[in-house]
Formats: C-alpha cells, sequence, structure tokens
C-alpha cells in the first residue's frame, strides 16, 4: 500500500530519521553555559537511535512480535527530547531532567542492593550527592551563569507534591501540547500538539510492552474432568512489529 503511493514504508522512514539524526547530532555543538541540559539532550538523543535500531532488527526477527519494548522507549526518549528542547529555560530542564532522573537510578540500584547486595565496592565516587556535586562544579566552571542550578533542581524535586512520575511534574502530552508551538512549523505542531494522540499510541505501546495474554482460544476440546486441548487463535507478530515499525516512524520526528 505504500508503494502504490510512492511513498517511503515505515522502515523506510525509520532509516532516513536515523540518518538525519546522526547527522544532526554530529553537527550539535555543546556549550559551558548549557553543559548539563546538552548532556541531557545527548543522552535522549542516544536512546532514540539504539531503541529505533533496536526496534527495526526485532522487527523482522524470530521474535517479530516483541518488539514493543524498543518502540516504547524509542517514544519516551523522543518526547523527552521535545519536552527539553522547547522548555522556556532549556538549561534549567535539563537540570531537572539530570538530577530525576540520577534519583530514580539511585532508587533502583538501592533496591538490587538491598535483595543482592552491593554490586561493587563504593567508595563514594559514584554517589548521588558525589555525582551532583560533581556536575554542579563543572557546570559552574564552564558556564558562570550556572552556578546553582543543580541545586535549585534537586530542591524542586524533594518539594514537589505526589503527581506524575517524571522530571516535570506534569504530564507530557499537555505540555507538549503548549510549547510544541514554539517550532513554527505547522507540520510538527500539528503531529506532537494533539495530547489525545499522545495518550492513546503510549497506551497502544504499553499494552505492546507489558506481559499479556496474547494467545487467545479459538476451541476448547476435552471432557468433563479430563484432559483437554486448547485451539489457539493464530499469531500475527509480524502485524504487530510492523505496527511498532509505523509508530517508531511516526514519533522520532
Amino acid at each position: 500500500r505504500f508503494a502504490r503511493w510512492n511513498l517511503p514504508t515505515p522502515r523506510e522512514s525509520v532509516e532516513l530519521n536515523l540518518k538525519l539524526l546522526r547527522r544532526a547530532r554530529g553537527a550539535f555543538s555543546p556549550h559551558g553555559a548549557t553543559l548539563v541540559a546538552d548532556m541531557v539532550l545527548l543522552s535522549f538523543l542516544h536512546e532514540i537511535e539504539g531503541s529505533a535500531v533496536a526496534t527495526l532488527s526485532l522487527a523482522t526477527g524470530p521474535a517479530s512480535g516483541h518488539a514493543g519494548p524498543n518502540a516504547r522507549a524509542c517514544f519516551e526518549a523522543a518526547q523527552n527530547a521535545l519536552l527539553l528542547v522547547t522548555a522556556d529555560d532549556y538549561a534549567y530542564a535539563g537540570a531537572l531532567a539530570y538530577v530525576y532522573f540520577m534519583r530514580k537510578d539511585l532508587q533502583f540500584e538501592e533496591a538490587a542492593t538491598q535483595a543482592y547486595g552491593p554490586p561493587r565496592v563504593d567508595d563514594g565516587e559514584w554517589s548521588f550527592d558525589h555525582a551532583l556535586a560533581e556536575k554542579d562544579a563543572t557546570s559552574d566552571h564552564l558556564g558562570r551563569m550556572n552556578a546553582g542550578l543543580i541545586a535549585r533542581a534537586r530542591a524542586e524535586l524533594e518539594a514537589r507534591p505526589r503527581g506524575p512520575d517524571n522530571w516535570l511534574g506534569q504530564s507530557p502530552a499537555q505540555v507538549l501540547a503548549i510549547q510544541g508551538r514554539k517550532f513554527g512549523n505547522a507540520e510538527v505542531t500539528a503531529r506532537i500538539g494533539d495530547p489525545a494522540k499522545w495518550r492513546a499510541a503510549y497506551a497502544h505501546l504499553c499494552r505492546q510492552t507489558h506481559t499479556r495474554l496474547r494467545l487467545r482460544a479459538r476451541n476448547i476440546i476435552g471432557r468433563a474432568n479430563g484432559p483437554i486441548r486448547f485451539q489457539f487463535d493464530p499469531l500475527l507478530p509480524e502485524e504487530d512489529s510492523e505496527n511498532m515499525v509505523m509508530m517508531v516512524a511516526a514519533y522520532m520526528l
């Protein structure tokens, strides 16, 4: 159906977007005045690329029906990158994202440590406080306007009431509907300016990511209190994987 209109297939769209992403990243020049935000943005771009490549790889392999987790990771990284670059205060938004993800990583590591013991000998070099202090000092040294930025972000996150679990503390879809207008491109704004579409896409990706009952019994054959046999509806992993590639193509932007 794509060839009929000479349109690129979803896979071709993803591969083209990957080329554009790599070219843009190669031309990107981080600056001392936005050190932390630039570092976070590059991390998001790395996640987009890796997850998109993994989705394409899985979509054509024997586990093609399980490309969902990587497609969702690509979606989330792209959404975070868009939220960051359209923020009113890019430098501070980057600090919020940095502290938030460092805290999440610490929480995961603490949970693993409680269950399995320390993963390594910790001399304080990799502690949460040390990492924040190091980045705070480095960003302050390379850009004086960054002084106290990380400490301010940490204070906000620690004082923030319980809400959506992300670095904004708000619905990403709702925020993007407002911030996305800054692109000044009608097509891009239309694609990212509808919160309902973001939520619907995310729900679809979550369905493909989480464990669910993929096998649907069409017939149950047997006798009461005796052995039985199931006849399941055929799986359509190719259809699932094609949907995941289409999602990545649509939201890599």
